[in-house]
């Protein structure tokens, strides 16, 4: 936050779309839990970390608690791949099968 304070705690998921005609697209669903509904930029910024979490094959949900002074599109980009640069390593380490050695 730029204001130490969660102004909208919104949360958003993300699930395979049931349509066998979707080619495995995903459908994203945003809520805004608490805060000011009409800030549209917010459900961006969660729309884009769940974004970001579904590429990790993970399906868990996002819940993001945000208040900005300002907004920019420039903002908004350094935040998602500030997000990517820490989230990418750990999708990469979890996707690495685990090797169990033999026992003697």
């Amino acid at each position: 936050t730029q204001s130490a304070k969660i102004g909208s705690l919104i949360e958003a998921t993300s699930q395979e779309s049931a349509d066998p005609m979707a080619n495995g697209d995903r459908i994203y669903e945003v809520r805004v839990l608490f805060g000011d509904r009409k800030l549209q930029h917010y459900r961006a910024y969660a729309r884009a970390l769940a974004e970001i979490v579904a590429t990790t094959n993970s399906s868990k949900s996002v819940l993001l608690g945000i208040a900005l002074r300002e907004h920019s599109t420039e903002s908004f980009r350094q935040v998602v791949a500030a997000v990517k640069e820490r989230i990418g390593p750990i999708a990469e380490a979890a996707e690495e099968p685990e090797v169990v050695p033999p026992r003697p």
